[in-house]
């Protein structure tokens, strides 16, 4: 089997990819290991949180604006419901410097993204949104915000993959890449041919990239998920972020997995 590109790996980042390339006239075939759809890779899952605003990065902002955009593309193009709005609520401690200067930079990133952001106090967010954020939070509130839903984003790229002349090769393993002017890939099933690969194997890259004489730490680790019964259900759907936590953020989104918990 020859084809101009492989992808190997077939979460977000590969199904996206081979998409694009299938749309550009390439002739593109997309490995998985697993069948697809399948619920092991860090793309799996109902819903994430979206946003034209950042952490203050400001070469990420036309990224930002950009992926929105296609984001309503390949909704159009697929005839699917990818995207669901809901005001996003970023929030932190504001008496902390750091926190205070992302929580602006942030504002920042949502104005010049073409949108305004808003700076409710956090009385008004309690009272607007049922929430009980501590006194010395404030708040910044994203309007462009909303959910993808994450298994239909997958299929709608791999469904207008294979529309647009791609090839998909689940169930897949491979176990060996020789690189050269032509790249054989090999797995249990047989060998392809490329003029380049493309790897995309999210948690699988260390064993993957090993193949090359390449080692980068890459390590597995589990979030936790929760879904919480709300109880005033005629409240607005939002989504929100607190960066209270370093790193650590927490994450919240609205009910549009489990009618009646918000996640």
């Amino acid at each position: 089997m020859k084809y101009d590109i492989a992808v190997i790996g077939g979460g977000v980042m590969g199904s996206a990819t081979a998409y694009y390339l299938a749309k550009a006239g390439k002739k593109a075939v997309l490995i998985d290991q697993f069948p697809i759809p399948n619920s092991r890779s860090s793309s799996a899952g109902h819903s994430r949180i979206t946003r034209v605003a950042n952490y203050g990065t400001p070469e990420l902002t036309a990224i930002m604006v950009d992926s929105k955009k296609e984001w309503n593309e390949i909704e159009k193009q697929a005839g699917m419901t990818l995207f669901k709005p809901a005001l996003l609520l970023n929030v932190g401690p504001g008496d902390i410097p750091e926190i205070a200067e992302t929580l602006r930079r942030m504002a920042i990133s949502i104005k010049d993204s073409g949108f305004e952001p808003e700076f409710p106090s956090i009385y008004e967010v309690n009272k607007r949104f049922g929430t009980t954020f501590p006194p010395n939070y404030k708040a910044v509130i994203d309007p462009s915000a909303g959910v993808l839903f994450a298994d239909k984003c997958l299929q709608a790229y791999q469904r207008l993959f294979v529309k647009n002349g791609g090839e998909i090769l689940d169930s897949w393993p491979v176990t060996s890449i020789s690189p050269g002017n032509t790249i054989m890939v090999t797995g249990p099933n047989g060998n392809i041919t490329a003029k380049a690969v493309v790897i995309c194997p999210g948690s699988w890259a260390g064993p993957l990239l090993s193949m090359l004489g390449i080692t980068i730490p890459v390590w597995v680790e589990k979030i936790g998920v929760f879904y919480w019964k709300i109880k005033k259900p005629e409240l607005p759907k939002f989504t929100f972020i607190d960066i209270s936590n370093g790193e650590s953020h927490f994450y919240s989104l609205p009910d549009f997995e489990y009618p009646g918990y918000l996640k």
